[in-house]
């Protein structure tokens, strides 16, 4: 009796030791990393070991991305009012020629962030760093160079 219910077991690690000399694991690959990628970067894998191969996705990830200086700090705080792309929203688009000549010196743009202007709240030393700031205004200008090339 013992010997009968042992025929399970002992076939199972047989099947184990075989699969893995011949090189199939029994475990599936390890999830790759949730980074962005583009098309270019996937391709499918078709195992040839195995009775029945399962196709898998191998994602090679994007490691660096060049972020333009202040888009976090935009998309943090501006975005929400005026828009993804300074599109315009709650707030004014900052996009356009006409915000660009606005605020053609980027000490007036500043002095708005600083301060607040129309019901916009202002953005003190604490809320955005020095060095925040002068990113989010170089990508603030680039918002109107991306419109007019």
């Amino acid at each position: 009796m013992l010997l009968k219910s042992s025929v399970p077991v002992i076939l199972a690690t047989l099947a184990l030791v075989a699969a893995s000399a011949c090189g199939v694991s029994a475990a599936p690959p390890a999830e790759p990393p949730h980074l962005p990628v583009t098309v270019s970067d996937v391709r499918l894998i078709h195992p040839t070991a195995g009775p029945t191969p399962t196709p898998y996705l191998v994602v090679t990830p994007v490691t660096e991305k060049a972020v333009p200086p202040g888009e976090g700090v935009f998309g943090e705080r501006c975005a929400v009012c005026h828009g993804r792309a300074g599109e315009g929203g709650i707030g004014p688009a900052l996009n356009t020629d006409d915000f660009a000549q606005k605020f053609s010196a980027d000490n007036d743009l500043v002095d708005v962030l600083r301060n607040g202007a129309d019901g916009m709240p202002g953005f003190d030393n604490r809320r955005i760093t020095d060095q925040d700031m002068k990113g989010l205004v170089t990508y603030i200008r680039s918002l109107v160079e991306e419109l007019n090339p």
